[in-house]
């Protein structure tokens, strides 16, 4: 081998030998941290790019893709405590406020007025004010009390008025029955006959009568008492109803005991006249404006009146 082969072959060795020298440690350390593996100078860079080798420097072991693992768990955390106080502020939204109750205040009261609405009007009773006047059924006879109603209230020693009408002739007999005496109150001591004429009146008590007929009651309870008044034909001589009485002490009528059970028979008992086919036009009536008319159903010729004495 010629000199100048030698010389080329031992520089190539040399040179190689120097490569492998300088990669060697890199290799080796290759567990070593990135801080300790020093960079190439620029003469070995210029020598190693010659003998058609590249080294290139090394870099840390912090690549972009850790980096971005970096950025992206600090945003992570980031994100974390923002959703942390999120929820925080959240929670203290959501506990509820302690509210106080005070007691309503009270409203005045409103009268609500609905309109195109009509309720049915109430029905309401009201007491008649004006006495009743009450009218047999063929138009015969005709009766009223002084007080004011079908059923007036008397007290004890109040002064009560009868008033019978006759719209035809005839004999008139009036009754008082208090639940245990009957008194025949017409004829009396003071008037007589029975007989009536059409369109002349009779009147118990009053300022017309002779004495005072006053309402007697001497118990502690009211007592309900009825008045009957009895007409029958003027051509009739003998009484229809013929009872034995004796004179009440200190009164011009006539009176005896007698049961209630008595007393219906005489009423519901006693003839009946005048027959209800026959129209009786009476010639003049007229019924003040002062008087409630009220048609009984009673038979012609009978009339039967209440009222209430209150006891002492």
């Amino acid at each position: 081998m010629d000199n100048g082969l030698r010389k080329a072959l031992t520089i190539g060795l040399v040179s190689l030998s120097f490569g492998i020298t300088m990669l060697s440690p890199a290799v080796a350390d290759d567990n070593k941290s990135s801080d300790e593996v020093s960079a190439p100078t620029k003469d070995e860079l210029k020598n190693s790019t010659n003998r058609g080798l590249h080294i290139q420097p090394l870099k840390p072991k912090t690549t972009a893709k850790s980096k971005t693992l970096t950025v992206t768990d600090t945003k992570i955390q980031k994100e974390s405590k923002v959703s942390k106080s999120t929820k925080t502020e959240k929670a203290v939204d959501v506990v509820p406020k302690k509210v106080v109750k005070s007691a309503p205040a009270k409203k005045p009261a409103v009268k609500t007025v609905t309109a195109n609405k009509k309720s049915p009007p109430k029905k309401t009773v009201v007491a008649s004010t004006r006495p009743a006047l009450f009218v047999s059924s063929g138009n015969i006879v005709a009766a009223s009390l002084n007080k004011a109603g079908r059923v007036p209230r008397y007290q004890d020693g109040e002064k009560l008025k009868v008033t019978v009408r006759a719209y035809e002739d005839c004999n008139l007999m009036i009754f008082n029955y208090d639940g245990k005496v009957l008194t025949q109150l017409f004829p009396n001591e003071y008037q007589r006959d029975s007989f009536i004429k059409a369109g002349a009146r009779v009147e118990i008590g009053g300022e017309e009568s002779k004495f005072d007929f006053c309402a007697s009651n001497e118990t502690g309870d009211s007592s309900s008492e009825k008045i009957f008044v009895y007409a029958y034909p003027a051509k009739e001589k003998a009484k229809p109803i013929s009872i034995a009485m004796n004179k009440a002490g200190g009164t011009p009528f006539r009176s005896t005991e007698m049961s209630l059970e008595d007393y219906r028979k005489l009423v519901n008992g006693s003839q009946t006249f005048f027959s209800r086919g026959i129209k009786v036009m009476p010639k003049k009536q007229v019924v003040e404006a002062t008087y409630e008319e009220v048609k009984s159903s009673a038979p012609p010729n009978k009339l039967e009146l209440s009222l209430t004495v209150d006891g002492k």
